[in-house]
């Protein structure tokens, strides 16, 4: 419409405003299209990593459908319920963190700091360095 109106205008800069917001409009719909794939593409992943052989669930553009939930991240929600309570700072009683990861055959693996194979490898990089047991260095 814009442009309609400048048609008549001899004001070479009302001309090169209409065609700055032209070109505007056309890279805004590109980035948007760039993030519309980005976002598909990280919805496949995250259904990959946490649900493997399962089709990812697509995040539809704005003003469409409301996208379901991906089963990765309920998946996860999942796993942090059946953790214990953090770990309180300071930690005068030693509780131990835990975690859990997903192997590359989706299996869910536990894991209590200090009690997984490379702990004691860990300790001994720790004490070359000069912490002590109860945290403090030199």
């Amino acid at each position: 419409m814009m442009s309609l109106m400048l048609q008549r205008s001899a004001d070479s800069e009302a001309h090169q405003i209409v065609e700055g917001l032209t070109h505007a409009i056309k890279a805004l719909g590109r980035a948007q299209d760039l993030i519309a794939q980005l976002d598909q593409l990280l919805n496949a992943y995250i259904g990959q990593v946490g649900n493997p052989g399962t089709t990812p669930t697509v995040v539809a553009r704005p003003g469409g459908p409301k996208p379901q939930r991906p089963a990765a991240l309920i998946r996860i929600d999942d796993l942090r319920r059946g953790l214990p309570p953090p770990v309180p700072t300071p930690n005068s009683a030693g509780k131990k963190t835990h975690g859990r990861w997903i192997d590359s055959q989706g299996q869910v693996r536990a894991m209590v700091s200090g009690e997984d194979e490379t702990a004691e490898a860990a300790w001994k990089l720790l004490q070359q360095a000069g912490v002590s047991s109860n945290g403090d260095s030199p």
